[in-house]
């Protein structure tokens, strides 16, 4: 059977539903006791084995549910039907040498076929007969079809152009070529306009002869803030809703017509949603936000998303300190938005109901380290604020939660401490939660997996700290103390999560951690000032202060692990990936015997380089520019203080890795050569900032472990 195929279909009851898919269920039973200490666990293998699904699509008549899944460098297409039979795959790249990539997809409308674009080229997949046809075979398409309602029509970016043609025929041509690069094609309802946001790249080599010589060659790739073009698709006219140094995205056409969109100003502290309608298509301001620090919600859809047959829209804003979703008219020029949430947890990925009367959300109410699925009724004038009603009770994370077109069933992604992510279905009525694949190994043991405990700990400035711990198998019984890590999430715009982590690249590193677990290891997470999920202000504690109150946090996990009986504080590592490299970094340097070793993920070195490659929201929103704040960059740099460095070092990159370039790591390379300190470095040649190939994780994980058991034992 194949690693990815599932092995059997869990069912879990659950109480009957009072209205369309409220009710709750039961969290799912342990998978037992820890192994005793010495057993082998979770093994590398096994981890690599476990593939990662995304978003559900349903077909048109929702009889069907289309979805990706990616693994070893492969990103696969296969449908499910919920109501019998295992997960078909549309295409099989997964093993292949050198494995391709499904960038796209959609229905057909009748949802007896799939379109999409694999390796750059088009191809149709009839569900019912299970064969496939290659439609367009020149590799020059990007991204996904887009198809009118009526599907006699398809648009497709090709070459980085909006082409639009008929369909089945594919007679078409190109609509707009302004240089650059068009994406993220929209039909207007009627199929006479489509809306495409576009970027102009520009390929610059960087000056690096002093240190790589005639021989190598770095490049960056400037590209400018996303502008957002609307196409009249008979006429061939381009009307350019935004062009200039704001970032448009999350366009989307109301029922009537009505074009909205959300835009952030340059430097992060300013957001807008607008709409823009036919003849003129002049936009107008519905939603305007500032803020002193910068508008944080860059990491979540927060955009309009218009209801299916009104002209009201709802959209997540943080005004009142916390994530939460608004609802407003866009006919009446005079609405207020209104709050439909609020309350100290945060929303996401709110979806509406065929009906246009509810939404589907995911919410950390109860547990901010965790997403449950929730029901929002949606009131049709004023009055008060609905209630929240919860789908599922399943501890963990659900999320991207679609109801089928008929609103009676849902389909979402779920992970917990005992699941890794897969998707799940749930009927109306009295239901049972129905668990569609199942990824987890077969020969995988799993009684292993541990679960981590939440707990909190005070920073230098009495900021209590979020973070978890996990204890290995046996740890009451231990004779002897323990090494410890400490793990440091990325981006900021992160949060570790009760359970499996709904993001693959964290799955990978939650896996990993059980298997340190197996191995007599403490691991620790920390969510860092900067972190998601706890409210603007906590999200905001890096403003100006990269590697300051952050790095805080980080340290104070040491002091916490000097209170767990076992643990030897002598023999505790730090470690993390991309941002959670720079805090490995800025730990090693600023505070050099804090801890002792430290493995550094693509993480930055050096801010100011940063902020020209690749730069953007990021940066700006967080610290603003180099040119306004000098010494603070150069300050919070750790590559200027590699001298000060006391204890082991891995340093692992990819190659061509764009969000932190492999440019970071030489010239960290070169600092601590100069400054004699000996380190580990592996860099991976054609890998990426979060790693896709399973040999590159084998590597880094092997490599990890013997830096672990050579630094801590």
């Amino acid at each position: 059977m194949s690693p990815i195929a599932p092995r059997c279909r869990r069912l879990v009851a659950v109480a009957a539903l009072a209205a369309l898919l409220v009710g709750g269920r039961s969290a799912p039973a342990a998978r037992g006791q820890p192994v005793a200490a010495g057993q082998s666990g979770l093994t590398i293998s096994q981890l690599l084995e476990i593939a990662h699904p995304g978003p559900p699509v349903w077909s048109p008549r929702g009889d069907r549910i289309a979805f990706v899944r990616q693994i070893d460098g492969a990103v696969d297409l296969w449908w499910t039907t919920p109501a019998d039979g295992e997960p078909v795959p549309v295409t099989t790249e997964a093993g292949a040498d050198d494995p391709g990539a499904v960038s796209g997809f959609t229905w057909t409308p009748s949802g007896e076929a799939l379109l999409y674009v694999l390796r750059g080229n088009l191809y149709r997949y009839d569900v019912v007969a299970g064969s496939r046809e290659e439609l367009i075979a020149d590799g020059s398409l990007s991204g996904a079809p887009a198809m009118t309602a009526d599907g006699l029509k398809v648009a497709l970016v090709r070459g980085g152009k909006a082409w639009v043609g008929s369909f089945p025929e594919l007679e078409g041509t190109v609509l707009a070529d302004d240089g650059g690069s068009f994406r993220e094609l929209v039909w207007s309802p009627d199929g006479r306009f489509l809306a495409a946001l576009h970027s102009a790249t520009e390929r610059v080599v960087e000056d690096t002869a002093a240190l790589m010589g005639d021989k190598v060659e770095f490049l960056r790739h400037d590209a400018s803030p996303a502008d957002l073009a609307l196409i009249d698709v008979d006429g061939g006219v381009v009307t350019w809703l935004e062009r200039g140094d704001a970032y448009a995205g999350e366009a989307a056409f109301s029922a009537a017509g009505v074009l909205a969109w959300q835009e952030i100003a340059h430097d992060g502290k300013r957001r807008r949603i607008l709409v823009a309608s036919a003849p003129d298509w002049s936009p107008r301001a519905l939603v305007d936000e500032s803020d002193e620090a910068w508008w944080t919600l860059t990491y979540v859809a927060a955009g309009p998303r218009w209801s299916p047959d009104t002209e009201r829209f709802v959209f997540l804003s943080e005004r009142d300190g916390w994530t939460h979703v608004y609802l407003l008219d866009a006919s009446d020029a005079g609405a207020e938005a209104l709050p439909l949430t609020a309350g100290e947890f945060e929303v996401e990925e709110p979806a509406w109901s065929p009906d246009g009367r509810r939404l589907v959300l995911a919410a950390n109410r109860g547990s901010l380290t965790e997403r449950g699925l929730h029901l929002l009724e949606v009131p049709v004038g004023g009055g008060e604020r609905p209630a929240l009603e919860p789908i599922s009770r399943l501890r963990g994370t659900s999320t991207y939660g679609r109801l089928r077109p008929d609103g009676e069933a849902i389909a979402f992604l779920h992970a917990d401490p005992v699941n890794p992510l897969d998707l799940w279905v749930q009927e109306a009525g009295p239901a049972v939660a129905e668990q569609l694949t199942d990824t987890w190994p077969d020969d995988a043991d799993e009684d292993e997996l541990i679960a981590p405990q939440a707990v909190r700990f005070s920073s230098a400035d009495g900021e209590l700290v979020p973070a978890q711990i996990f204890l290995p198998p046996g740890y009451d019984d231990l004779e002897g103390p323990v090494p410890a890590v400490v793990w440091v999430h990325g981006g900021g715009i992160r949060q570790n999560r009760y359970g499996w982590h709904p993001n693959r690249v964290y799955a990978m590193f939650y896996g990993f951690h059980q298997y340190l677990l197996q191995r007599g290891f403490v691991v620790v997470t920390v969510d860092y000032r900067g972190s998601i999920g706890y409210g603007r202000d906590f999200r905001q504690g890096q403003y100006l202060d990269l590697g300051g109150r952050d790095l805080d946090d980080v340290l104070a996990a040491v002091r916490y692990l000097e209170h767990i009986d076992a643990v030897d504080i002598g023999r505790v590592a730090v470690w993390g990936i991309s941002y959670g490299g720079y805090l490995t970094m800025q730990a090693l340097s600023q505070a050099p015997t804090a801890f002792d070793a430290g493995v550094n993920i693509a993480g930055v070195v050096d801010w100011t380089d940063w902020a020209a490659d690749p730069g953007g929201l990021w940066i700006n929103g967080r610290m603003e520019s180099p040119e306004d704040h000098p010494e603070l960059y150069r300050e919070r740099s750790p590559i200027h203080f590699v001298g000060r460095l006391a204890r082991p070092l891995l340093i692992l990159h990819g190659t061509a890795d764009r969000s932190v370039p492999a440019l970071q790591a030489f010239r960290l390379i070169d600092a601590l050569v100069r400054a004699g300190k000996p380190f580990d470095v592996m860099l991976y040649p054609g890998e990426q900032h979060a790693f896709v190939r399973s040999r590159t994780w084998r590597d880094a994980f092997r490599r990890t472990e013997a830096f672990f058991e050579a630094t801590l034992r």
